[in-house]
């Protein structure tokens, strides 16, 4: 298991990898934790400036299910990533990404009245829910597990085509 994080749009399930969280850079010399992306010349992004590619990542997906997600993650939700995500800087060079197309447009009042309901009032809930919810959970256990991804799939996947299925 790696210790890599990636920034991730579940709704389009595409992904930035931004490398490990480091204290040090590639000649050993320390500083403040942060991911490998962001170290200066790092070889993460190609040598290039992560901010624009970051940037193009967080304007291309906004109003979106955006998280930083470690490895193990999305391993548990999907067996076959590879025909569920699109791993930019892989699948599109950076280049190519920063560059590319920003469709649709940004449209602030357009995005503010197509924001779903459901969703407003699932951040709501989140926004007045106690700090920590560990105190709700039955059985005491804490984060997201096998057992729920089982739970989920027998809930929600019966019925229902695979993620795999519908990309193609």
């Amino acid at each position: 298991m790696g210790d890599y994080y990636h920034l991730t749009c579940y709704d389009c399930r595409e992904e930035l990898c931004l490398g490990k969280a480091v204290l040090r850079d590639e000649e050993g010399r320390s500083f403040p934790r942060q991911f490998e992306a962001f170290i200066p010349g790092s070889h993460w992004v190609g040598g290039e400036d992560p901010a624009p590619i970051v940037g193009r990542f967080l304007l291309l997906h906004r109003g979106h299910e955006i998280r930083v997600m470690t490895d193990p993650f999305p391993e548990l939700l999907y067996s076959d990533l590879d025909s569920v995500f699109r791993y930019v800087g892989d699948e599109i060079s950076f280049k190519d990404y920063v560059n590319g197309p920003v469709e649709p447009e940004p449209d602030t009042e357009a995005e503010w009245q197509s924001f779903p309901t459901a969703e407003a009032e699932r951040l709501w809930r989140k926004l007045h829910a106690p700090w920590s919810l560990e105190s709700t959970l039955e059985d005491g256990r804490r984060g997201f597990t096998a057992r729920d991804v089982e739970r989920l799939e027998r809930q929600y996947l019966a019925a229902a085509p695979s993620p795999t299925k519908l990309a193609k």
